[in-house]
């Protein structure tokens, strides 16, 4: 895994449909990416998030409870 690789966060209510099987393969390259977590709950969106810290966040916002916790979260972060 190459030291520049972009750190990415996927995240989906559907973690066999829309996790792995649509946003996986996209970021499939070790080169250039490194998968740092994969959830499919809000609470571990959340807690993990704020732990792994990734250059990068690929959710699908249907996660979220609402649109405004949706906002209020990625402001804070």
């Amino acid at each position: 895994m190459s030291s520049n690789a972009i750190s990415v966060f996927l995240a989906g209510p559907d973690m066999p449909g829309v996790v792995s099987r649509l946003m996986f393969p996209a970021f499939n390259d070790p080169a250039r990416f490194q998968i740092l977590s994969m959830a499919a709950d809000w609470g571990d969106v959340q807690r993990d998030l704020a732990r792994y810290r990734p250059d990068v966040l690929v959710m699908d916002a249907a996660l979220a409870p609402d649109p405004d916790a949706l906002r209020d979260y990625l402001t804070q972060m």
